[in-house]
């Protein structure tokens, strides 16, 4: 695997030149001690990998990660001395396209070196960009599947407590900034519950949570195991294992499936509420490398979900949305900007009222 480095301080490029020449299968192509310069490299030798320090000179590392996912898009792992401090810029920064972030020096699983977990993300990112060259683009135009509505069978709990109205919004690359924007639309009063689904790690969750918190008037909360949801909230995955709606409507954590390298998975939320949800709700599909989501939206579309896809022009990378439009999973396409507003649309037809933003 081609790694490229972008770090201010010498000692740390020496200590992770040191960390990744150890590995058979990786190797430097080139190192930066600043942003512009990395920017740089990064247009004349694009690696499979970038390791990259946020607090670079000239540009930080937030403004070095929009530019190489605009022009020359790879998989970016922040660098940072401290990820509780700098959690506003690493959001940032996976805004605009970073997949990960790791803490120099730390420690935190006890057993486990800082070489081992660098070099375990590192690895992680590598199998994502796989998994995303591994799929197939059509050749040449495609007739859109066709969508045939079905029914789901009622159950007992179905009568037993009517449902709040439902919005699940799954994100990937990019979908901070995204989901940034959109909470940033709602008003706080929507009788609604919704969750978002982002490929994140569970270190990183409880820290997104914070920065959405401050981005969103709703409340924004973890998703813990066993929660039974409630409207007006806003639920977050938190672990590294998939989430999913129980027969109860409530929250629970599986491993299953293990070979989906996107975790958690948005398909298997998905394909969990239309089993376990009474009614139709509103699904989205924001920015994100891949196709997982993709399935699992077609799916609530025929049970009459009101499903969307974000566009291309305002996807920091359009995988995701893509994969969907392309399965005609999605009743709408839309800029990023407009979602918010779309949301609000179908809750206040529902509801028989007008939220205001």
């Amino acid at each position: 695997m081609r790694i490229g480095i972008a770090h201010h301080d010498v000692e740390v490029l020496c200590s992770l030149r040191k960390c990744i020449d150890k590995q058979v299968d990786f190797s430097i192509v080139w190192t930066a001690g600043s942003g512009s310069e990395a920017i740089k490299q990064v247009e004349t030798n694009r690696p499979d990998v970038v390791l990259l320090d946020i607090d670079l000179p000239v540009m930080n590392g937030v403004e070095v990660t929009r530019g190489m996912m605009q022009k020359t898009p790879c998989q970016i792992i922040i660098l940072t001395s401290d990820i509780d401090a700098h959690s506003g810029e690493i959001f940032k920064a996976m805004g605009f396209g970073a997949v990960d972030a790791v803490e120099i020096g730390t420690d935190k699983a006890g057993a486990r070196s800082f070489d081992e977990l660098l070099c375990k993300k590192i690895r992680k990112a590598g199998i994502l960009k796989k998994s995303v060259d591994k799929q197939n683009p059509p050749a040449g135009p495609q007739e859109p599947a066709k969508v045939q509505a079905v029914s789901r069978p009622s159950s007992s709990r179905d009568a037993e407590k009517p449902a709040a109205p439902l919005v699940i919004i799954g994100a990937s690359t990019g979908g901070p900034k995204a989901l940034a924007k959109i909470l940033g639309g709602l008003p706080g009063q929507l009788s609604a519950i919704i969750v978002i689904i982002q490929h994140v790690l569970e270190e990183f969750s409880a820290n997104m949570v914070n920065w959405l918190a401050k981005q969103a008037v709703m409340k924004v909360e973890l998703a813990r195991e066993g929660t039974d949801p409630a409207a007006g909230t806003i639920y977050v995955a938190s672990t590294n294992d998939h989430m999913v709606l129980t027969p109860e409507r409530r929250f629970a954590y599986t491993s299953e499936p293990k070979d989906v390298p996107f975790r958690p998975s948005v398909d298997v939320f998905f394909h969990s509420a239309a089993e376990n949800w009474p009614d139709s709700g509103i699904a989205i599909i924001l920015t994100g490398m891949g196709n997982d989501g993709a399935k699992g939206l077609g799916e609530l579309r025929r049970l009459g979900w009101h499903t969307i896809a974000q566009d291309e022009a305002t996807s920091s990378v359009y995988g995701m949305p893509k994969a969907a439009v392309q399965l005609n999973a999605a009743v709408e396409c839309l800029p990023v900007e407009a979602i918010a507003q779309a949301i609000i649309a179908f809750l206040s037809k529902r509801e028989g009222r007008r939220f205001l933003q």
